[in-house]
């Protein structure tokens, strides 16, 4: 579980809230509901189970999401022949029909962001190296930081540890305080107290997850 918060007096339009979903693949019923759900503005990421009964029905639905990353590349200055690439190398021993469905679906996603949005200002930096690896947890802590989070508290647990790991190595050059609790209700206690106007006068009381969090400088 996992929380964060602009914290400086941030008005509600400027706060943001991560919600994940696990067991995404565990059965057809499962995965649905966490579509429906991510469909309905609640959802906005999801722990893939690779080896679940329902991860064929999860493949499907991720196969429709390569819209996405089409729309994402566009939007950081990446040509669509890079993506194009990654799938034909990716998907090439599922056959020609795979290939040009994932193909086909991704360039919808590319050109409807290059008709409807602006691309980032500051493109993907190109390297000598072929390939870049970036994994969903830091990308998201990179977008994080970015956005202007200042404060991140959470409880360290599969898969989502890989944020609060990034979060930890470049908190002080972000100026992001970070901190590491116990279990959930800590990390909800903590993110709720930080959001709150500073107090001039802090009184620490059982349970310790409360008198931590209001000992917690913003």
């Amino acid at each position: 579980a996992s929380a964060g918060t602009t914290g400086g007096g941030a008005t509600p339009s400027a706060r943001c809230l991560v919600v994940n979903a696990d067991d995404f693949g565990l059965s057809p019923g499962v995965t649905d509901g966490i579509l429906e759900a991510h469909a309905a503005g609640v959802v906005s990421s999801v722990s893939v189970l690779v080896n679940a009964p329902g991860w064929e029905h999860a493949v499907a639905a991720l196969r429709r999401a390569g819209s996405t990353l089409g729309a994402g590349l566009h939007l950081m200055g990446v040509g669509f022949s890079a993506l194009e690439e990654v799938l034909r190398e990716q998907f090439k021993k599922k056959g020609d029909a795979v290939v040009a469905e994932n193909i086909g679906v991704a360039r919808a996603g590319y050109d409807y962001a290059a008709g409807h949005f602006t691309a980032f200002p500051n493109a993907l930096p190109k390297t000598e190296h072929r390939y870049a690896i970036l994994s969903g947890n830091v990308a998201m802590a990179m977008g994080g930081a970015a956005a202007g989070v200042k404060f991140y508290c959470a409880y360290p647990m599969s898969p989502s540890t890989g944020v609060l790991h990034w979060m930890a190595a470049h908190a002080r050059k972000a100026g992001i305080m970070v901190r590491q609790v116990e279990d959930e209700i800590g990390v909800i206690n903590m993110t709720i107290i930080a959001d709150m106007p500073r107090p001039s006068l802090i009184k620490a009381n059982p349970p310790p997850d409360v008198a931590r969090a209001w000992a917690c400088p913003r």
